[in-house]
């Protein structure tokens, strides 16, 4: 358990001061030390290089060769393609 003081100084100024009660810590939700939270850190990983591999290997091939930019012509847009 921790007690909290906050006072102002100066406008604009806070300042905290803590003092802790008992010797005892609580593991936070968020903290290294949580298994839990540690497990759901490497299962994203994991699952963000699935998703990449996954995606780099369902992309769409890109063709060779040249590219010819769109063009206006007779007031219409020809759009541009391969070839």
């Amino acid at each position: 358990m921790r007690i909290i003081t906050i006072r102002q100084k100066k406008k604009g100024f806070i300042d905290a001061e803590y003092e802790v009660i008992s010797g005892k810590s609580k593991v936070g939700d968020f903290s290294l030390k949580n298994p839990r939270f540690v497990l759901v850190i490497y299962a994203s990983l994991i699952l963000m290089v699935i998703s990449f591999l996954f995606f780099a290997i369902s992309a769409p091939r890109i063709e060779s060769g040249s590219y010819i930019p769109a063009e206006s012509k007779d007031g219409k847009i020809i759009p541009g393609k391969i070839k």
